[in-house]
């Protein structure tokens, strides 16, 4: 499950990532280090794929898809979870799963403003890809 997980996350992280809120003007302003996973986005997919638990209704009718997550890192590195939504999905039983996912990931490194280099909150969107492992196919014999 990992290395089709791995895949799925792989694709791309859609971010704004040239903006960021300073907390006091409440004013979009030029990012300058754009909020990090700890250890990187490898260590992200790995988190991802370790955590990810498939919908059962989803794998019993083998449905898979892509959920775009738009979720805000605050100027301390924690994902302000009343933030988190979905903002695009190919199908609604895997949305939860992805929301909880972003919610329960660990503090991000904060994003900074390119002016004063003052840690900011930044908005991102992830996608999350779900993709159930192909069934290897019995050789005859």
């Amino acid at each position: 499950m990992k290395h089709v997980f791995i895949l799925t996350v792989l694709l791309a992280t859609i971010s704004l990532d040239l903006l960021g809120q300073s907390l006091e003007s409440g004013k979009f302003k030029a990012v300058e280090v754009q909020a990090e996973y700890p250890g990187g986005m490898q260590n992200f997919y790995d988190y991802i794929s370790d955590s990810l638990k498939y919908p059962l209704n989803a794998k019993a009718n083998q449905i898979e898809g892509v959920v775009y997550v738009q979720f805000v890192i605050n100027s301390s590195g924690e994902i302000v979870d009343s933030m988190t939504q979905v903002v695009r999905t190919e199908n609604e039983e895997l949305n939860d799963e992805a929301v909880r996912l972003i919610n329960n990931s660990s503090d991000w490194i904060p994003a900074k403003l390119t002016d004063d280099g003052s840690n900011i909150k930044q908005q991102r969107v992830m996608p999350i890809r779900f993709i159930l492992p192909k069934e290897k196919k019995r050789r005859k014999r």
